[in-house]
C-alpha cells in the first residue's frame, strides 16, 4: 500500500502545466476551460448529419451517444487544430473521426461543406443531409466500425499512461437516430434552453425527444445507475436553440424540413471510408500510433499536475511497434513522423518534446532521419506563406506555427537528425515580428512567444 502511495505521490507535481501547449497554467488567460482545453484552439467546428430514413420515410436527425459530464449526445463536433485555415477544415476532420469513416473520407466530406454558410451565428455548425437511407443499416454499422477501432486501440497499451486513460482516445458510444418533427418539437416546448433529452430507442431503432429539465452535475456523478434519459452536450443544445429561434437563412430551411415542408440541397450518398487510424489488416496505422504517444507525452491531467510518461521511453516501445508495421514499406513510419511535426508546430515546448523524442526513435530506427527531413522540406514552405498570405488571428497563428516549426528544426538539428533543412529568413523575422508585436489572443499562452525569440537567439542563424 506505502509503494503505491509513494508511486502516487511520484506521479505529481506542484507546478501545474497545461497539457496543451507545455507551459505552466500562470501563463494562461482565464476562461479556457477544463484542462485549458482552449489553449491553442480559435474555435470549435462540427456538422449536423440528417437524413431520411428509407424504409419509414421518417426525417431524421443523427447524432452520436457519448458519456460526459456536460451530457450524453452530440453533434459531430470538436476544437479547431491551430494550422486548420478554416472551421470548415475543421469540421470535416472531426466528422470524419467520429463516425469513423462512415460519411466518407475528411476530404470528401470537406467537399460537400465547402463554402456553406454556417446554421449558427456563433457556433460553426454546418449541414449534411444524405436523402435516404437505411437507418438500421447506419447504426449497425457504426457498431461494427466501433468494435473494430476498439479492438485496434486495445493494442496501444503499451503506449498508454501506467493506470491513465484506456488507450485510444475518445470515440461515440453509438449512433442515435432521432425523428426530426419530434427533436424540432422539443426544442421549442423547451422555449430555447436548448434542454432536449432524448429517450432510448424501445422496440425499433429511433430515439424519441423530449423537454425535460437537466440533470445536476452532483447527481450525474453521484448516480452508479444508467439515466433512462440521454442528454444534450452544448453543440446539440445549440442546435435546439437554433431549430427553436433560428437566426439564420440556414436554419430557417433546416426548421422548415424538419415539419415537412421544406427540403434541403443533398449531399453524396454515404461512401464509407476506411476506418481513421487503421491500417486494411485492422491493426494501428503510424498516425494511431503517434496519436497515442503524443497524448501519452503531453497528458498532465484535468488539473495539470499529472507527469507525463517521458518522450524518450515511448520512443523505445513505439519503435517496435513500427518496426513490426515498417516490413512491407514505410508508410506508417512516415505518417508517425508526420503527426509528431504537427505536434511539434504549435508551441516551442512542444517542439522540444518532439524532438527528444524522435531523436531517440532515430536510434532505433535511423530511417527516421531521413523522413524527417522529407516531412520539414514540405511543411516549412507551406507555413511560410501562410504567415505571408494572411493577416489577423490567422496571421499570428501561423506565425507562432512557424516559429514553433524553426524550434523544432534547430533542436533536430543540433541532435544530428537533419542537415539540409532551414527557415527562410525573411519569413521567419516577420513571424518573430508579428507575435511579438501582436496583442495576444486569449488562446496563446504568455510564454510561448517569448520562449520562442529566446530558442531561436539560442540555435544561431
Amino acid at each position: 500500500k506505502s509503494s503505491r502511495s509513494q508511486q502516487a505521490k511520484n506521479s505529481l507535481t506542484e507546478v501545474p502545466t497545461c497539457f496543451r501547449c507545455g507551459y505552466g497554467w500562470a501563463g494562461h488567460s482565464s476562461g479556457l476551460g477544463p484542462y485549458h482545453k482552449w489553449c491553442l484552439r480559435r474555435w470549435a467546428a462540427g456538422v449536423v448529419v440528417c437524413f431520411t430514413d428509407s424504409e419509414t420515410g421518417e426525417s431524421c436527425f443523427l447524432f452520436g451517444e457519448e458519456g460526459r459530464l456536460d451530457g450524453g449526445y452530440n453533434v459531430f463536433w470538436g476544437f479547431g487544430e491551430l494550422a486548420e485555415e478554416d472551421p470548415h477544415i475543421t469540421a470535416a476532420r472531426e466528422a470524419w473521426e467520429e463516425a469513423l469513416g462512415l460519411f466518407g473520407s475528411q476530404e470528401q466530406i470537406a467537399e460537400q461543406i465547402r463554402g456553406q454558410a454556417s446554421l449558427d451565428i456563433q457556433v460553426p455548425l454546418y449541414l449534411m443531409y444524405f436523402e435516404a437511407q437505411d437507418c438500421k443499416r447506419l447504426l449497425e454499422e457504426y457498431a461494427q466500425r466501433r468494435q473494430a477501432w476498439s479492438t485496434a486501440a486495445a493494442s496501444l497499451q503499451p503506449l498508454a499512461q501506467p493506470g491513465g486513460r484506456p488507450p485510444g482516445g475518445d470515440i461515440m458510444d453509438a449512433f442515435l437516430a432521432v425523428p426530426a418533427s419530434s427533436f424540432l418539437e422539443a426544442a421549442c416546448e423547451a422555449d430555447g434552453s436548448g434542454v432536449v433529452a432524448l429517450s432510448r430507442p424501445s422496440g425499433g431503432h429511433l430515439a424519441r425527444a423530449l423537454r425535460t429539465s437537466a440533470p445536476s452535475r452532483r447527481k450525474k456523478r453521484a448516480s452508479a445507475m444508467p439515466c433512462s434519459n440521454i442528454h444534450p452536450r452544448p453543440p446539440a443544445a445549440c442546435l435546439a436553440q437554433l431549430l427553436a429561434r433560428p437566426q439564420t437563412e440556414e436554419a430557417l430551411r433546416l426548421r422548415s424540413w424538419c415539419m415537412g415542408s421544406g427540403s434541403l440541397a443533398a449531399s453524396r450518398m454515404i461512401a464509407s471510408a476506411a476506418l481513421p487510424g487503421l491500417r486494411p489488416d485492422g491493426r494501428p496505422d503510424g498516425s494511431f500510433l503517434a496519436t497515442q504517444a503524443i497524448f501519452s507525452a503531453s497528458w498532465t491531467g484535468p488539473w495539470g499536475c499529472s507527469v507525463p510518461v517521458s518522450a524518450e521511453a515511448l520512443a523505445e516501445k513505439a519503435a517496435k511497434a513500427l518496426h513490426v508495421l515498417s516490413l512491407e514499406d514505410d508508410k506508417d513510419l512516415r505518417q508517425y513522423v508526420a503527426a509528431w511535426a504537427s505536434r511539434a508546430s504549435e508551441s516551442p515546448k512542444l517542439a522540444a518534446i518532439a524532438a527528444a523524442h524522435l531523436a531517440k526513435l532515430a536510434q532505433c530506427m535511423p530511417e527516421t532521419s531521413k523522413l524527417l527531413s522529407l516531412e520539414l522540406q514540405a511543411k516549412l514552405p507551406q507555413t511560410e506563406c501562410r504567415v505571408q498570405a494572411s493577416c489577423g488571428e490567422s496571421r499570428l497563428a501561423a506565425s507562432l506555427c512557424l516559429l514553433s516549426c524553426c524550434c523544432f528544426v534547430a533542436k533536430l538539428t543540433a541532435e544530428g537528425l537533419l542537415a539540409e533543412v532551414q527557415c527562410e529568413e525573411s519569413a521567419l523575422a516577420a513571424a518573430q515580428k508579428y507575435v511579438t508585436e501582436s496583442s495576444r489572443p486569449r488562446w496563446m499562452p504568455a510564454e510561448a512567444a517569448s520562449d520562442a525569440a529566446r530558442a531561436l537567439a539560442e540555435s544561431g542563424p
